[in-house]
């Protein structure tokens, strides 16, 4: 089986690749403005791509067709990530955190409590929690999404007194859902999960 990569750094379109040589094999280009984000279905068949066009864009990958597309957020959509099991999808940018129901695009949360742009977001292994990462507050914030409303915990990536905390805000959960790990400048920092101790 190949693996096909993507890339949202070809605005507007998110083009999709082939292994070595690299030949693109598809052109999906419905968006109006730059792509920042692309994430797979667990099962490869759909593809989804973000934009600061405020849009997300579902992509059926062997039709190569436009699926559908979510309209949730205000402004521009900074990050995605499609939960492990395929029924939910987180996504943030400018006007906040949503996540939602991939089948019928109806908001289960909304997180808030970061001031200003949230950069990042990725859903624990299980889906049952989300983690945020704002470059303006400098901070990564952790939610369980039985209750939304209430943050669990908010960690601190930059040292006290950093200009530019967070870095690119980029962030991860480890396979097992035990570590969430966020990069920081040229650092990547790590908390173990739920109670937020840094490692």
């Amino acid at each position: 089986a190949t693996t096909q990569t993507t890339s949202p750094r070809n605005p507007p379109g998110a083009p999709v690749w082939d292994p070595p040589p690299h030949q693109p094999i598809d052109q999906l280009s419905p968006h109006t403005a730059t792509g920042t984000d692309v994430d797979f279905s667990p099962d490869g068949s759909l593809l989804y791509s973000a934009s600061h066009d405020g849009t997300i864009r579902i992509w059926d990958i062997d039709q190569q067709v436009l699926v559908d597309t979510f309209t949730g957020h205000d402004s521009e959509v900074l990050s995605i990530d499609v939960a492990q099991d395929g029924t939910s999808v987180a996504s943030v940018g400018a006007s906040g955190a949503l996540v939602w129901d991939a089948e019928t695009f109806e908001v289960i949360a909304r997180l808030s409590g970061h001031v200003g742009p949230i950069d990042s977001v990725e859903l624990s292994p299980d889906g049952l929690f989300a983690v945020t990462a704002s470059r303006a507050d400098g901070t990564a914030k952790l939610w369980t999404l039985a209750a939304p409303t209430e943050m669990m915990s908010a960690f601190a990536p930059a040292d006290a007194g950093d200009a530019s905390p967070g870095g690119g805000g980029a962030l991860v959960f480890d396979p097992t859902g035990a570590t969430v790990t966020v990069a920081q400048g040229a650092q990547l920092i790590s908390w173990s999960f739920p109670d937020g101790e840094r490692i």
